[in-house]
C-alpha cells in the first residue's frame, strides 16, 4: 500500500525547483513543491554524500531525483504547513 496519493514524477514536471532550507545532524534539509497538488515537502540528503559537492541555495528538482525518489519510496517526504 502507497503512503501517498500522488505521483513522484510530479516533482520533476516544468523545470520544477527545489530548495535549500537548514543544516542538522548530518543531513541538508530541502523542499520541493509538488506541481499537481501545490503542496511543500521536505526531503533530506546526508552531507556524505556531497563529496566535494557544491551546496546551491535553489536546485532543479530533477537534479535532486534521487533523494527526493527514496524520501518518496520509503515514505519519508514530510508535508510542510
Amino acid at each position: 500500500m502507497e503512503k501517498y496519493t500522488f505521483k513522484e514524477i510530479d516533482f520533476y514536471k516544468e523545470n520544477n525547483q527545489t530548495y535549500f532550507m537548514f543544516y542538522q545532524h548530518g543531513k541538508l534539509h530541502y523542499k520541493v513543491k509538488h506541481n499537481v497538488n501545490g503542496k511543500w515537502y521536505e526531503y533530506t540528503v546526508p552531507v556524505s554524500d556531497a563529496g566535494d559537492g557544491k551546496f546551491q541555495e535553489q536546485e532543479r528538482a530533477m537534479l535532486m531525483k534521487r533523494y527526493i525518489g527514496k524520501a518518496y519510496r520509503e515514505g519519508n517526504l514530510d508535508e510542510l504547513v
